[in-house]
């Protein structure tokens, strides 16, 4: 927190929205080494304790990056994440500070405050630190985050509070049982970085993620992303291999998701995203690749994407009346619930008006595109949901990449939890819903864009 505090504060890019996005990135991080080693199950209590496995040696060491911008998010929410049980305190930005404590002391509060399971896999341990992350997007996806949460209902601190809480304690029960001493990664973490930045005036952390993000993506510069010909639609339907287990498939959709938010997560809320050198080449990939991925995962289990899609999108209409939304577009559907219900919208059958619209408002939809939804309908689809409900204004690059990081977070809880595949089914279609009004608002042509990557 003091290197934090020395080299990085200050910035106006430095809120808790955008940590949190760096936090996700880092999260992917974690998830692609995870996934690369899935099979590996944590070290017994026979073995040493004061070091890793040599199984798991490296593989979690993205464990301070993710710690460091926890840090950081719990200091600019003024989260005391040094005292787990604590309630929320309400100092000033300038006087707040994290209760002292030992690292002995966290790691025991957090034992007894997490539940870990017991038969598990590396990779099913880093899912369920992202599930837990993933319930902090509902709470500030769709809206301006201060420091000190100061904007915000003391409702709603009290619960971004105990998320951040349980973030924390999550992550410090999964370092210990792969034995990773934390304070002591963090340590050196610090040491490497002040060396890397030791000639800079400050740490221009925007900068150095630029470069990184151009060394690892500049292979996309080719792709025409602005290309607007109409071009082929692509099936939801269309064969696709699951490669690996399921578990493997949904740590590929937080890998997509959390590089999306890499590219994002410094920009500054309600100005325009800089799409120079690679970014939108980047966000472009991993939205193709996480199509593919819904695509894959729905077809293991028997289920049809765009069918399911239509099925979400008529319990969406009902959740969501169009009248109650146009008069408060932020309200949740459990705020709404006591409203009748209206026709769902986009998926009725043929029950329409004289003047050609289902119920009061929604547009009819022909038999041939509700029985197989493609790409590009469903885009149609949602964007037409989307703009009778007055949300789309809602609608930037970095309130959809964190509501999909939130999706994801909502299928890794029915995989890891072995529920139903209407339930699922419900969620891959909503992390579909996301992605692709993600990349519309980012000028993305992601029919042509799939089909170029992934030509049939």
């Amino acid at each position: 927190k003091q290197w934090y505090q020395r080299r990085v504060r200050g910035g106006p890019w430095q809120t808790p929205r955008n940590l949190f996005l760096a936090l996700i990135g880092e999260l992917s991080e974690l998830t692609m080494d995870a996934v690369k080693h899935e099979t590996l199950e944590p070290p017994g209590n026979e073995e040493e304790e004061t070091a890793p496995s040599r199984d798991f040696e490296g593989i979690l060491n993205e464990l301070d990056d993710v710690c460091s911008y926890l840090i950081c998010l719990a200091h600019e929410s003024h989260v005391d994440i040094g005292s787990p049980e604590s309630t929320r305190g309400e100092g000033k930005e300038e006087t707040f500070k994290f209760t002292v404590t030992s690292w002995d002391e966290l790691e025991v509060s957090a034992f007894y405050s997490t539940k870990l399971p017991t038969k598990t896999t590396l990779l099913r341990d880093c899912l369920g630190l992202c599930l837990t992350c993933s319930r902090l997007c509902d709470l500030i996806q769709f809206t301006d985050v201060d420091r000190g949460l100061t904007n915000l209902s003391a409702e709603k601190q009290g619960k971004i509070d105990r998320v951040i809480k349980s973030i924390f304690c999550h992550l410090t029960s999964l370092a210990s049982r792969y034995h990773y001493d934390m304070p002591r990664l963090l340590r050196d973490k610090n040491v490497r970085t002040a060396n890397k930045y030791s000639g800079c005036e400050g740490y221009n952390v925007k900068s150095s993620k630029e470069i990184v993000i151009n060394e690892r993506y500049g292979h996309l510069k080719e792709f025409p992303l602005d290309d607007s010909e109409v071009t082929k639609d692509y099936d939801l339907d269309r064969p696709v291999k699951l490669d690996g287990s399921m578990e493997s498939a949904v740590g590929q959709l937080v890998v997509s998701a959390g590089l999306i938010a890499e590219v994002l997560q410094w920009s500054t809320d309600g100005t325009p995203i800089d799409w120079g050198g690679v970014r939108r080449a980047h966000v472009t990939h991993q939205l193709c690749l996480l199509i593919r991925t819904l695509c894959s995962i729905a077809q293991h289990r028997g289920l049809e994407l765009g069918k399911a899609f239509l099925q979400k999108i008529k319990l969406t209409g009902e959740r969501y009346p169009i009248e109650k939304c146009q008069e408060n577009p932020a309200a949740k559907y459990t705020e709404l619930k006591d409203c009748e219900k209206v026709d769902s919208t986009l998926a009725q059958d043929n029950t329409s008006s004289g003047d050609g619209k289902i119920g009061s408002h929604s547009p009819r939809i022909s038999d041939e595109v509700t029985a197989k939804p493609t790409l590009q309908s469903v885009t149609a689809m949602w964007r037409r949901f989307s703009e009778e409900r007055d949300w789309l204004r809602e609608h930037t690059p970095r309130n959809l990449t964190l509501d999909l990081f939130g999706e994801v977070g909502e299928v890794i809880e029915v995989v890891l939890e072995g529920r139903g595949d209407e339930l699922l089914g419900e969620e891959l279609s909503d992390c579909l819903a996301s992605s692709v009004r993600l990349a519309e608002v980012c000028g993305i042509n992601l029919t042509a864009a799939i089909n170029h990557y992934f030509p049939q």
